[in-house]
């Protein structure tokens, strides 16, 4: 089932570009979300992945459809979706959807901790903007802004892949959940994240 909810009762957060990075602020729109779509709240180490099915995409579709169901299986991971509800998910708690619509896929990608293979231009900066991470394809970058995360020197604000297949998907989405787990190193690549998207 879909869930228009959070478009009509959050539409304001569109508007509220933030001036300063805080990452407290991130955890409050997260549990906001989380709380909409009815995921559970109470464990930090947690990461919310979102993504959006776009019917005109089936390359990034095929893709999310290979790793759904190994997602929801996994502990302190929750997904959420801009898009129709699966029906073969819905044995997953872990998993839940949003209407699709871009003020959604805009909010989405304010309030997750991590979003999967942003499709254009608009959707990378948006996640930069909210200092949020994503996962993108080497090959598909479209404004040159994303880059590698390196928790050594610090720098990069996402994780690439580098081939177009659910194993180096999976694989990228188990190192940011690592990441995440590293409170400090987490916080680095949103800021880093959070820098790059204000300068645009």
């Amino acid at each position: 089932m879909q869930n228009t909810e959070f478009e009509m009762k959050n539409q304001s957060l569109l508007f509220t570009k933030p001036k300063t990075f805080s990452i407290k602020k991130k955890r409050d729109f997260k549990r906001l979300l989380q709380k909409t779509v009815k995921l559970d709240t109470a464990h930090s180490k947690t990461i919310l992945i979102g993504m959006e099915f776009d019917k005109s995409d089936s390359e990034r579709n095929f893709l999310f459809e290979e790793i759904l169901e190994g997602l929801g299986e996994l502990n302190n991971i929750q997904v959420v979706i801009i898009g129709q509800s699966k029906e073969h998910l819905n044995e997953y708690k872990n998993i839940k959807y949003l209407a699709n619509s871009p003020k959604n896929v805009e909010l989405l990608s304010k309030c997750v901790d991590l979003y999967l293979l942003p499709k254009n231009q608009t959707e990378e900066e948006a996640c930069l903007k909210y200092g949020t991470p994503s996962i993108y394809f080497e090959s598909e970058l479209y404004n040159g802004m994303l880059s590698a995360f390196h928790p050594l020197e610090e720098t990069g604000n996402s994780f690439p892949i580098f081939k177009k297949n659910k194993w180096h998907l999976l694989e990228a989405i188990i190192r940011a959940k690592e990441t995440y787990g590293f409170p400090y190193d987490w916080s680095s690549i949103c800021k880093n994240a959070f820098s790059v998207g204000q300068s645009n």
